[in-house]
């Protein structure tokens, strides 16, 4: 999965690398910043992704700049038949780029795109192999248990952010770690990334 991604796709992820470490640097105010998943964070969502059930659909909330469906879509490329991917995403000049995103790496067929409120479009989604949370820690809560309802049996969920705004996401990670259906662990990755599994 890791060992040959296509020259597009390395491109678009450099150039998003940059344009994010530029935006840090003072480039543009916090509130536009893209705030992509680290590198390694991304290589680890693809080896994640990889281990899910076959059943289900994908969903990304978050979708960016489209930099971390990229490293989801480097996973669901072996699988065979594809399965579904939804990336949601509530800011429209996000959006935007993130269609770019997927022009440039001749993905957009294989990406389903949402513009929304991710609370309420999960509701349309169906059963669920593997989810993957970046759409601000403060927005969590609003989808937990929505997001553990809808995981299959071994489905997982990969939630970000949880280092680096551990205040933030407290009572979200409180609760997902006491809810019975699902298991749960941190992985200081990146900006810090918990992973939870639907029991069977």
């Amino acid at each position: 999965m890791l060992d040959d991604i296509p020259a597009a796709m390395r491109s678009r992820m450099a150039e998003l690398e940059a344009l994010d470490r530029a935006q840090r640097a003072g480039a543009a105010p916090p509130a536009r910043w893209l705030r992509t998943v680290d590198r390694e964070a991304g290589r680890l969502i693809t080896v994640l992704a990889g281990c899910a059930p076959r059943a289900g659909t994908f969903v990304e909330l978050g979708t960016g700049s489209g930099y971390s469906t990229l490293w989801l879509l480097l996973a669901l490329r072996e699988r065979a038949p594809r399965p579904r991917l939804v990336t949601i995403e509530r800011d429209a000049d996000k959006a935007s780029l993130a269609r770019v995103t997927f022009e440039r790496c001749a993905v957009t067929e294989l990406v389903e795109q949402r513009v929304g409120d991710a609370a309420s479009e999960l509701r349309t989604l169906g059963p669920l192999a593997f989810a993957f949370m970046d759409h601000g820690p403060s927005n969590y809560e609003a989808c937990r248990d929505g997001l553990v309802t809808a995981l299959v049996p071994g489905g997982l969920l990969a939630v970000d952010n949880v280092d680096s705004h551990r205040r933030l996401a407290a009572r979200f990670m409180r609760r997902l770690a006491a809810d019975p259906r699902v298991e749960t662990c941190v992985l200081h990755v990146g900006k810090g990334i918990l992973l939870a599994r639907r029991r069977r």
